[in-house]
């Protein structure tokens, strides 16, 4: 074909509409083919370059979107395909974080004028999705209601999805759960694809068993951006519930999927929550590994959030060495940035965050975050974890007893084991610190059968050194009988890094799956989860078992007398 060859174009624009949730690179190769063949002064020429840009956007290719609008508006378009051109850049630039050029631009092309109603809701509702990054959160809810009441007004589906996803994020990183959850139902009642966004919202309110209903029913939707968001809301299920080794399953899968994609949104948070994961099993070099890569992720994608979590994690690495001074400060660097509270990653945290400030003599810290955290419950009633943290941070800040015991009694009606454990060690530890010896047991018993449950083995074991101090039994030893180690604490035994004992029940799950004769595909339609997560899984197995062929790993899985018929297959949950 060559240069206006308009039947070439046709079909060129045609086949990449039909692959473009399937295959969304090739799409964009046949439609920058396509703008190729369209001549300047062809009238379809801004039409294939609309096309182009959204195309390259799914593909991940956002610079060169951007490049592409640029050259088309720089052929000063009329004033109408102007803000259209705009609009279909939106994406591109969200990814690329630039959200103030995305506000920008969206003003500058709603003040131009001569924009259809339907293009300017589309405008409105990404200027209102860029100012959920800034600090006035209020101004940024107001611009969300106008860009939905416009999309409303003018019927035009893609503003609607646009205005109530801005609303949403606004919502989220105000720290209202309510309003979140409220906006992300209506999303996926309008577009089932947003049921993961629906479901963190639920679970940001402690709705697990709804949230989990949803990433049921949405394990089969969506192309590949989706599954990513879909692996994202899923690994935070996992974490939420404390099963670690499924969220960090999840979390590297969605990496590889990014990665592929070229479209990196979570990848910061990720590491950051392995790098977390990494220090409750006792592994501080896998999380100084992952602070790395966090910090290396950052540099591509520095919004505010991803530099808040990497501070974060570098007070924590901080704190876990002995350096108070640094881990403090990067809390102060946090704090820089914007309140801590104010970001969805942390606050679960905040008590982390206080110890770390109250060990290093920073009471005013201390104390504004307790304060954060108070706020945060107030705007969300009803909520057991945002109550149970709230009463941990200022209990701790204080050195209040029954402020503790109430964070206890709070998050144990919640669903997050490990925060529930983090506060029983709080309390377990101010027992002890206050003469009260006989008391502590209790928490710190429950503590640590929850910390080794999750596989969290250091954070038991550091509950199980409290414990002797205590000159208590871990468990349930205390008072069990008599008898030479009667009261002591039970053993806390890391999982072995290779062999059949080094793998996770998923893993095992998977292992005999495909010994059984599965492929991937069946494999994750009898677990309900993505081809992806299987691969990440069999990924391990092999590793572990030092297996290099499924014949040899359903040999393995023979000679255990472990195949499927012994152990069916359940949902990975």
């Amino acid at each position: 074909a060559r240069p206006g060859d308009e039947e070439a174009v046709v079909l060129l624009r045609r086949a990449a509409d039909d692959v473009l949730s399937v295959t969304p690179g090739l799409a964009a190769d046949l439609m920058v083919r396509a703008l190729e063949l369209v001549r300047p002064s062809d009238a379809a020429r801004f039409d294939v370059g609309e096309q182009a840009v959204v195309c390259l956007t799914r593909a991940g290719r956002n610079r060169e979107a951007l490049a592409t609008c640029d050259r088309l508006l720089a052929e000063q378009p009329p004033l109408a395909v102007f803000g259209r051109l705009q609009a279909a850049l939106g994406g591109a630039l969200w990814n690329l974080d630039l959200a103030e050029e995305l506000c920008r631009r969206a003003e500058a092309a709603l003040a131009v004028g001569g924009t259809p109603s339907a293009v300017s809701a589309r405008l409105s509702a990404l200027r209102a999705l860029a100012l959920s990054r800034s600090r006035d959160l209020d101004a940024a809810r107001s611009a969300g209601e106008d860009a939905l009441a416009a999309a409303v007004a003018t019927g035009d589906r893609s503003a609607h999805v646009q205005a109530l996803s801005a609303l949403g994020e606004i919502a989220l990183n105000a720290g209202d759960g309510a309003a979140a959850s409220e906006r992300f139902t209506a999303l996926s009642a309008v577009d089932r694809a947003f049921r993961p966004e629906e479901a963190v919202a639920h679970q940001h309110m402690d709705r697990f068993d709804r949230a989990g209903e949803l990433l049921e029913r949405a394990a089969g939707d969506g192309d590949s951006h989706r599954q990513a968001m879909l692996l994202w809301a899923q690994a935070q299920q996992h974490l939420g519930l404390g099963r670690l080794d499924d969220a960090e399953a999840h979390l590297v899968t969605m990496e590889r999927l990014e990665d592929d994609l070229r479209a990196p949104v979570q990848q910061v948070n990720s590491r950051v929550i392995r790098a977390g994961i990494a220090l409750l099993r006792g592994d501080r070099a896998g999380a100084g590994r992952h602070l790395t890569e966090a910090r290396e992720r950052m540099a591509v994608k520095p919004n505010p959030g991803n530099r808040a979590a990497v501070c974060f994690l570098e007070s924590v690495v901080a704190a876990h060495d002995g350096d108070v001074r640094d881990a403090v400060e990067a809390l102060h660097r946090l704090g820089l940035i914007g309140p801590f509270m104010r970001w969805r990653l942390l606050r679960t945290r905040v008590g982390t965050a206080v110890g770390i400030a109250l060990r290093a003599g920073d009471r005013g810290l201390a104390d504004d975050l307790a304060g954060q955290a108070a706020a945060h419950a107030a705007r969300n009633p009803g909520v057991p974890t945002a109550a149970g943290v709230a009463a941990l941070a200022a209990g701790l800040a204080a050195g209040d007893l029954a402020l503790l015991d109430r964070s206890v009694s709070l998050l144990a009606a919640g669903p997050r084991p490990l925060v529930l454990a983090s506060a029983r060690t709080g309390l377990g530890r101010a027992l002890l610190a206050a003469g009260r010896a006989a008391e502590a047991p209790a928490a710190l018993s429950a503590a640590q059968e929850a910390f080794a449950a999750s596989g969290a083995f250091a954070a038991a074991a550091d509950v199980r050194l409290l414990l002797d101090g205590a000159g208590a039994g871990g468990t349930r030893g205390a008072g069990a009988g008599a008898g030479a180690g009667a009261g002591r604490p039970s053993p806390v035994r890391a999982r072995p890094v290779q062999g059949w004992e080094a793998l996770t029940a998923s893993e095992r799950k998977v292992a005999r799956l495909i010994a059984a004769g599965h492929t991937n595909r069946s494999a994750a339609d009898a677990l309900v989860v993505s081809p992806h997560t299987v691969n990440t899984h069999l990924t391990a197995v092999f590793r572990k078992l030092s297996v290099t062929s499924r014949v040899q790993l359903t040999r393995v899985v023979l000679a255990r007398g472990d195949a499927e018929r012994e152990a069916p297959a359940g949902r990975l949950r």
